[in-house]
């Protein structure tokens, strides 16, 4: 499985009234009891293959490679509630990207190593530094239809659906 270095960095500082948007679920939570549910669903979601499936967070990308489900895009950075781990089966994907992204920062051109990545699925990319924001290029990244997961921490699993509108709302949060 060949890995590279994705080495273009295109920053932006994260205001604290967005972040503040952003602690909020994109969309909707999956408490620990719902989460059959939520697998059904993306699996239903994979089988009709109108859409890609990314994960964003260690624990969510392990959730999902043991229900079967691998990631068309899974972002991880090898922490868990600020503990190293190692979780996550690498094996699983056809190609890993190392990427950076600064704390309280979003490194917008993740975007475009999503795009390019997705013509080569399932991948994996590998933040060093802090993933939590990433889930906002993978959002740019996915065409409409698309569904992105990641963990909420001590309330479940949010299942976001890639829209038009949620884009246009996103912009207006980052960019003002």
């Amino acid at each position: 499985m060949p890995s590279r270095y994705y080495d273009v960095r295109n920053y932006i500082e994260i205001s604290i009234e967005a972040r503040k948007y952003l602690s909020k679920p994109l969309g909707e939570l999956f408490p620990p009891e719902e989460l059959p549910r939520l697998r059904d669903l993306l699996l239903e979601i994979r089988s009709r293959r109108d859409g890609h499936i990314a994960s964003v967070g260690d624990r969510v990308t392990k959730t999902l490679i043991d229900w079967g489900i691998i990631p068309d895009v899974a972002v991880v950075d090898c922490m868990e509630r600020r503990r190293p781990v190692n979780i996550v089966d690498e094996a699983v994907f056809k190609e890993v990207f190392y990427v950076d992204n600064m704390r309280g920062y979003i490194n917008m051109a993740i975007k475009d190593l999503v795009v390019k990545a997705l013509a080569n699925r399932p991948v994996l990319i590998k933040v060093g530094g802090e993933d939590d924001l990433v889930g906002i290029p993978v959002i740019y990244s996915l065409r409409d239809g698309s569904v992105m997961v990641y963990g909420q921490p001590k309330q479940g699993i949010v299942l976001v659906r890639v829209t038009p509108m949620l884009k246009n709302e996103l912009d207006k949060i980052i960019f003002g």
